[in-house]
């Protein structure tokens, strides 16, 4: 808008027209950065009114949201408060307002804010009133940069998809209430600085101990120890029916298991010999 004011200035003042300053920035906003499209809307303007343009007709007459109702919607998304928001995109589509239109004004007013955020609000890319640019000092110091960001892209990505929406209402709506929660969307930059920043807790990690190798042995390759069984093993020699020593526990004996009388006949004729 900073390259449509100042010939708008400058044709009011060759043609002797009264113009607030309220009145030339909502003719640069209607514009949307074309000036042959500003003066071409300035005519139709100075064909209403005549010689004394002000503010609120020409908005009237160009169907430009007041930036009352851009301020007031900044404050309630700062303030996260969602059913205010609504609230106001019902109250523009009460009073006729083109939501399409009020998305690209809400977006450039968004850009100001950064500007303001950025360069300061005398900056020379900011091109409002003056009573207008203490207000977006103001509503600038609410966020940081990285929100006005956030903000500027949503709003961007809505203003495209408004164009072929069926329901823009319901678009803008959910596109606004986007900018509600941004605000309490923690930003990746912060979240990576968080694990940058973070001690380890215990031990630090670090690869796995190797598992020590038994070394060679110098007769060769040891075999593998058999498993022990848990029973021992009849001796040689002894009759089958004797219990090992082991089976003898705290002292006291086990008696042997009854055997067959023809085998206990064998056992007394090799004994008796």
């Amino acid at each position: 808008d900073a390259e449509i004011y100042a010939p708008l200035e400058m044709v009011c003042v060759a043609e002797k027209i009264q113009a607030d300053e309220g009145a030339l920035s909502a003719l640069a906003q209607a514009a949307e950065g074309s000036l042959r499209d500003a003066l071409s809307l300035l005519d139709q303007v100075i064909a209403a009114c005549g010689e004394r343009l002000e503010e609120n007709r020409v908005r009237q007459l160009l169907g430009v949201v007041p930036v009352r109702f851009l301020r007031e919607m900044v404050e309630a998304i700062h303030a996260g408060a969602a059913q205010l928001v609504l609230e106001h995109v019902g109250e523009l589509a009460q009073e006729g307002y083109e939501l399409a239109h009020f998305a690209g004004e809400f977006t450039r007013y968004i850009r100001s804010l950064m500007i303001a955020k950025s360069c300061g609000a005398e900056s020379t890319l900011l091109q409002v009133p003056a009573d207008e640019r203490q207000t977006l000092a103001d509503l600038a110091k609410l966020f940081s940069e990285e929100d006005l960001t956030r903000f500027f892209q949503i709003m961007l990505r809505l203003e495209g998809e408004l164009r072929y929406s069926l329901a823009p209402r319901f678009h803008l709506e959910m596109g606004l209430l986007k900018l509600v929660h941004a605000g309490k969307l923690a930003s990746l930059e912060s979240l990576l600085g968080e694990l940058r920043g973070a001690k380890p807790v215990g031990k630090p990690l670090g690869p796995p101990p190797r598992a020590t190798m038994p070394s060679p042995s110098p007769h060769g390759p040891v075999k593998a120890r058999e498993p022990e069984s848990s029973q021992p093993l009849a001796s040689p020699g002894k009759p089958s029916g004797q219990l090992p020593p082991s089976a003898v526990t705290m002292g006291e004996a086990v008696s042997p298991r009854s055997e067959d009388p023809r085998l206990e006949a064998i056992k007394s004729m090799l004994y008796d010999q």
